[in-house]
């Protein structure tokens, strides 16, 4: 059920290729379990295309390393001193391939391997898309597309594309700021995530970290401060995929056969001060965030209110960062039903159907990593980390939910590579059923804890 991810970005005349390939897998994967129903098991059969989809994931993680061994080793654009180095980094995919004046192009390939409790290892490719980037002085602008094969961690088995973002904005820091339009990050709480790792912190899934909108934002800092304000008129907007309400890359509140509700209106105000410590790139960030949003129900005539509010600390002494931050989250009725009026329903990863959020609770989310230069030759930066997130409900009867990842993060080249180990309970990626699943964040139930290990490995080219 949980497998390891390859994310392949192409760009250029070849970007075409990647998804028919794909395409072409996935129809000789089923043309080959009809071939051999007569002769062989369907456990048989699923032994067998797994194994060969973990012959091609090593034989793809041979070439990435060896190929990250080479003259590619430099470190990406915005890796400053000071700043997290890890996922931020792979998120943007700011390693371009081709650059044409103002206009740089990118792309990248990921995918790995895991293993789950009462689960084969799996491995498979999984991610393809584009990305550019233009730079006119003070006007930028960026776009990313992706193509998902959605099986394993998500546990929903159906394929999809989506933007990842799209913006433009006018840099005139020092003024009057910058004006950024277009579907983006939302700022709200710990920036750019409040994780180091590739599975996120539990906010993630419930649509209060990495979470992209459409919308306008502004942003000024100056003398310590940093101010966003920003305005989203509706959420990024369903793609192309098997479901007809989460098909994106982050997750929203959405409506689905009659019960849901979507996002409207939205505005954000998140500030922040840093305090500068002696020593380069060492400081300690403290911030506040509010959300305030208007839901479109599908059972009620009338809109429904939703809002979050947050407090936030982040620090990066020496190699160590530490990040804390407090949430606390309501939504309306959005149902008039007795079995639906105390969750919402969230949507995301083109997981059909979505699952149910406890309308009221509060979400804990700590963070602790290091990253030291080794001595290995090809390794450039190794970074060990934890990430704890708990999500503790208003309902009395309703269970808790609660996720806590360690693992490594290794950047050789223009290879960055997580090892990571998942403990989660009440989670919608480590469920037991579709059933627990789709109720995890929402009542949930009295459940045993369940981990997951997981490698993922990105190239970008």
């Amino acid at each position: 059920m949980h497998n390891i991810y390859f994310v392949l970005l192409g760009s250029g005349s070849h970007a075409h290729i990647f998804p028919q390939l794909l395409v072409k897998w996935n129809e000789a994967k089923s043309r080959t379990c009809k071939i051999r129903g007569g002769n062989m098991k369907i456990s048989e059969c699923a032994i067998s295309i797994r194994f060969g989809k973990i012959c091609i994931s090593v034989l793809c993680g041979v070439l990435w390393f060896c190929v990250g061994q080479s003259s590619y080793g430099q470190n990406p654009a915005g890796s400053a001193d000071g700043e997290k180095i890890g996922y931020e980094f792979v998120n943007l995919d700011r390693f371009p391939t081709v650059v044409m004046g103002p206009l740089n192009l990118g792309g990248s390939i990921r995918g790995g391997m895991s293993w789950e409790e009462g689960e084969a290892v799996d491995g498979y490719i999984n991610t393809f898309g584009l990305r550019m980037d233009l730079d006119l002085g003070r006007w930028q602008g960026s776009a990313a597309y992706r193509y998902v094969t959605n099986e394993a961690p998500s546990g929903s088995e159906s394929d999809f594309h989506a933007l990842h973002h799209a913006w433009v904005a006018y840099d005139d820091i020092g003024e009057r700021g910058e004006i950024k339009v277009g579907v983006q990050q939302v700022p709200f709480g710990l920036l750019p995530y409040a994780s180091d790792g590739w599975f996120f912190s539990l906010a993630r899934y419930a649509g209060l970290e990495d979470d992209r909108d459409l919308g306008v934002v502004w942003n000024w800092e100056a003398s310590g401060w940093r101010l966003n304000l920003g305005f989203f008129p509706g959420d990024e907007g369903d793609w192309s995929g098997g479901s007809s309400d989460a098909a994106r890359l982050s997750f929203d509140s959405v409506e689905h056969n009659g019960f849901g509700a979507k996002e409207k209106e939205q505005v954000n105000v998140r500030c922040v001060y840093r305090f500068e410590h002696e020593g380069e790139g060492n400081f300690t960030e403290v911030g506040a965030s509010g959300q305030y949003m208007q839901l479109d129900p599908a059972r009620r005539s009338s809109r429904e209110d939703g809002y979050a509010a947050g407090v936030h600390v982040d620090g990066n002494y020496g190699g160590f960062n530490t990040n804390l931050q407090l949430i606390r989250y309501e939504y309306d009725r959005i149902s008039p039903l007795p079995d639906e009026d105390s969750v919402v329903l969230i949507g995301g990863y083109d997981v059909s159907g979505g699952y149910n959020l406890a309308r009221r609770g509060w979400l804990q989310t700590l963070g602790v990593s290091y990253k030291f230069d080794v001595p290995w030759g090809g390794v450039d930066t190794l970074k060990v980390y934890n990430d704890f997130g708990l999500l503790v409900k208003d309902r009395e009867h309703f269970h808790s939910s609660a996720q806590n990842v360690t693992g490594v993060g290794i950047l050789t080249g223009r290879v960055y590579t997580y090892l990571e180990v998942i403990t989660a309970r009440n989670h919608p990626w480590l469920a037991d059923s579709p059933g627990t699943r789709q109720d995890a964040l929402g009542e949930g139930a009295d459940a045993d804890w369940r981990t997951l290990f997981h490698a993922n490995v990105g190239f970008y080219f």
